[in-house]
C-alpha cells in the first residue's frame, strides 16, 4: 500500500515475493555438469539468466538447443527459478571424440541474449590389435 509520500509501506514488500519489469536481460551464463561425457552419455545443462540490474530473472523461458547430429536436449525450454537457473540435460549420441555446443536463448523486453558451452564426447578404444609374427 502507499503512503502519502507515494512510497510503498515497508509491510508490503518485505518478506514477499516481487518481480521487477522492464528488466531486460544482459547475459546468459551456460555450463554443463560434466564437460566429458561417454557415447551415448547424458549431462545436466543449466543456465543462469542475469538482468540489465545485475540480478537473476525469475520466471523467463530460456530456448535450449544443439547442432551436433546425434545430441539433443530434454527438455528443449524451460523457465527460470528465483535464482534465474534454467536446466536441461544434454543426451549425445554414439559417436565419440567430438565436441558438443549446447547453445542457450532469451528474448525478454525485445533483447535478445545467447550463450553456450562445450561438452566432449570421449572417444573409445581405437584399434586393438595383436600382432604375431611367424619365424
Amino acid at each position: 500500500m502507499l503512503t502519502k509520500n507515494g512510497v510503498y509501506d515497508e509491510g508490503d514488500i518485505l518478506g514477499k515475493p516481487f518481480e521487477v519489469r522492464g528488466v531486460k536481460p544482459k547475459r546468459i551464463f551456460v555450463s554443463a555438469r560434466f564437460p566429458f561425457v561417454d557415447p551415448n552419455g547424458e549431462t545436466p545443462v543449466t543456465a543462469v539468466l542475469i538482468g540489465e540490474n545485475d540480478r537473476p530473472m525469475t520466471g523467463q523461458t530460456v530456448q535450449f538447443s544443439v547442432a551436433d547430429s546425434g545430441a539433443s536436449v530434454n527438455p528443449t525450454s524451460a523457465q527460470t527459478n528465483q535464482q534465474g537457473v534454467a536446466s536441461t540435460t544434454l543426451r549425445v549420441g554414439l559417436t565419440g571424440g567430438i565436441t558438443v555446443r549446447v547453445r542457450a536463448t532469451a528474448t525478454v523486453e525485445g533483447v535478445t541474449v545467447t550463450g553456450e558451452t562445450e561438452v566432449q564426447v570421449r572417444a573409445y578404444g581405437g584399434i586393438n590389435a595383436i600382432v604375431r609374427s611367424k619365424r
